[in-house]
């Protein structure tokens, strides 16, 4: 019995290693995922810069040297709404990341609850073989124990006939 315990933590222990090494390679593979896309969006950033300091720069040139004076409101308003346009990108992609991140971590809670009623339910399994066992042994010896006792009373009935 005392090696069936012991072999039942053993397993129990290895099983929770298991666990923490299957969780410690999911948290590795979602920040490699996370600095991948912290790596495309600061790509992105950077183009968005660029392709921003070539629309400063074009505004720049628009300025009538001679005059001093700016653009016409046309050009203004085109500059304005694509701004606003690069600004609602900008937004959706930060919402839509922060989204998926949340959900990761829902699922990333979902699969650890889960991880720990697969191990309680494997607990449970082995503590119900184990029972069942201590009671068939027990059950066993009391057949052989009966035994013993109605051999021993009819061999004694014996003894007092003869």
């Amino acid at each position: 019995m005392e090696r069936r315990t012991e072999w039942l933590n053993s397993t129990m222990r290895g099983h929770a290693e298991a666990n923490v090494a299957q969780q410690l390679d999911q948290e590795i593979r979602r920040r490699i995922a996370a600095e991948d896309a912290m790596a495309l969006l600061q790509q992105q950033n950077r183009e968005l810069a660029s392709q921003l300091a070539m629309l400063d720069s074009v505004a720049v040139n628009v300025v009538d040297p001679v005059s001093n004076e700016q653009e016409d409101d046309a050009a203004q308003a085109q500059k304005l709404a694509v701004a606003h346009v690069v600004a609602s990108s900008i937004a959706r992609g930060a919402a839509r990341a922060e989204a998926k991140e949340e959900l990761e971590n829902v699922v990333a809670d979902k699969n650890r609850e889960l991880a720990r009623l697969r191990d309680k339910l494997q607990y449970y399994e082995l503590v119900n073989h184990e029972m069942s066992h201590h009671n068939q042994e027990a059950i066993g010896t009391l057949i052989s124990v009966s035994v013993m006792v109605s051999t021993s009373h009819n061999f004694a009935f014996e003894f007092e006939l003869l």
